[in-house]
């Protein structure tokens, strides 16, 4: 079976500057560019726990007046670096009205006094200098360039706030499956509990990324599936991942002792990881059993948000 989802993300700034604990400016948040660069990290990030880092950890700042572009690596015109992060928090914010609901990861960074001394034009966050996850020109309320000057004896602090945005909805497929076609719906599931967002997709093989066999029907997009579930003792594999792909296919293989109901079948699966959550229910159920090995194909995809 081959099963696609696409995640749809977005991100923004806010640069805040103090003397001691007083707040002596503020830009207010204003919407950034996730660079082609950021979008290949999502999947390609190596190192850290479990296989790989948190997605952007720290902070940079420069003087460069040029729009971003999507094949930038780095700022224009680089001034200064964060000396270190703090815990990144994670949460779920669903709107009344038209605005989507999303998860929402939060990281701040901050400079040390004098660090980022001048004034300052556009941000970014990332690995490295040369090594952008996002970039943004500061712009005011009416999207105009603007700039913040940081005194001597000034702290910078530049939170970055990195979205997901949930689509609610039901989506059909069909998935061939020993030759059997099965009608399959998916959707979103326990989006009320944000995964681990600040992360990228995890490698081949990484527990964070797992598929459970269910016995009974899928839940709202609050819940998860309901009845047994299988053990996690599953083989998975992320294929290699190409630059420019924004795409990831994991491979699950379930084994003869996993995912055996009994007479019903496998009605519905949950499909997790660092940067999704979602679930399917099929019609007819998988009649898996001990006598069969059951391989699924699942492809993750994701790309800028618009509205």
């Amino acid at each position: 079976m081959n099963l696609h989802i696409n995640l749809g993300i977005a991100g923004r700034y806010r640069l805040r500057k103090f003397v001691g604990d007083a707040c002596t400016g503020d830009t207010g948040w204003f919407d950034n560019l996730i660079l082609n660069n950021g979008l290949d990290q999502i999947a390609n990030v190596t190192g850290g726990s479990f296989g790989f880092p948190y997605l952007f950890t720290v902070a940079f700042v420069g003087t460069g007046t040029t729009p971003p572009a999507d094949t930038d690596s780095q700022l224009e015109s680089y001034l200064a670096s964060s000396s270190g992060n703090e815990q990144g928090t994670t949460s779920f914010v669903e709107a009344a009205g038209a605005v989507p609901a999303y998860w929402r990861g939060i990281r701040i960074l901050t400079f040390g006094t004098g660090v980022a001394a001048g004034t300052i034009s556009e941000v970014g966050v990332g690995k490295s200098s040369t090594n952008l996850f996002s970039r943004a020109l500061i712009v005011d309320s009416n999207g105009n360039p603007t700039t913040i000057t940081v005194l001597s004896n000034e702290t910078l602090q530049v939170t970055y706030e990195y979205r997901s945005y949930l689509d609610k909805t039901d989506h059909l497929t069909t998935a061939d499956i020993g030759g059997v076609t099965y009608n399959v719906t998916y959707r979103l599931a326990d989006i009320d509990n944000p995964p681990q967002i600040l992360k990228g997709l995890g490698l081949g093989g990484d527990a964070s990324n797992n598929l459970q066999m269910w016995s009974g029907s899928m839940g709202t997009v609050y819940n998860v599936p309901t009845g047994s579930s299988t053990a996690a003792n599953y083989y998975v594999n992320r294929q290699p991942y190409n630059v420019g792909d924004y795409f990831a296919t994991f491979v699950f293989t379930f084994g003869l002792s996993t995912g055996n109901f009994g007479g019903g079948g496998v009605l519905s699966m949950l499909f997790n990881g660092n940067q999704y959550r979602f679930q399917m229910q099929f019609t007819p159920r998988i009649p898996k059993d001990a006598t069969n090995i059951l391989t699924m194909n699942m492809q993750v995809s994701w790309g800028r948000y618009t509205p």
